[in-house]
């Protein structure tokens, strides 16, 4: 009976595998929803310059990686007009991102980070406030998840997450 069992369980996980996959083929309410336009979150230009981190108050926590923020905040991607984005590696196919602001020297943390978002990948633009992110879970490598999300001044505001089946294949 044992066997049986476990023979009806293998059989139901393909199953639902099976018919999500047919849903994504034919458009269903699991396909991939068309993703959010970069020029739908304007930001303001900044021509300044780029300021040093600052490492006082609340951010001290940050000294143990000044070398690798202080580098992010002088060749860091560019958003939202005054901010930069950054990686810093924690291991293989790991990053943990770091946002900038270029006019104050404030850090921020991007809310995903570490080995939970397996190759985490971000897509920015200087004239946007949007950030799409992408990554596979450390629980399913044969999916990608897609994020979008809003830079709000002072954190992050998610917009929407979609999973798509086989690998992340940067968006650009």
């Amino acid at each position: 009976m044992k066997g049986v069992r476990k023979d009806l369980a293998g059989f139901g996980r393909f199953l639902g595998v099976s018919i999500a996959a047919i849903a994504m083929a034919l458009g269903g309410p699991c396909a991939a929803q068309a993703s959010r336009d970069f020029s739908a979150f304007p930001a303001a230009p900044y021509a300044g310059p780029r300021h040093r981190p600052d490492f006082t108050g609340p951010a001290r926590r940050y000294l143990s990686f000044r070398t690798a923020i202080s580098e992010g905040f002088a060749t860091g991607d560019r958003f939202a007009g005054h901010y930069v984005i950054f990686g810093i590696g924690c291991g293989t196919d790991c990053t943990s991102y770091t946002v900038g602001d270029l006019v104050n020297g404030r850090i921020y943390n991007f809310p995903f980070d570490g080995e939970a978002y397996y190759r985490l990948a971000v897509d920015v633009r200087p004239s946007s406030r949007l950030v799409k992110a992408q990554w596979m879970p450390e629980d399913n490598l044969e999916v990608c998840v897609h994020a979008e999300l809003a830079w709000t001044g002072r954190f992050f505001q998610q917009l929407g997450r979609r999973t798509t089946a086989g690998p992340c294949i940067r968006e650009r």
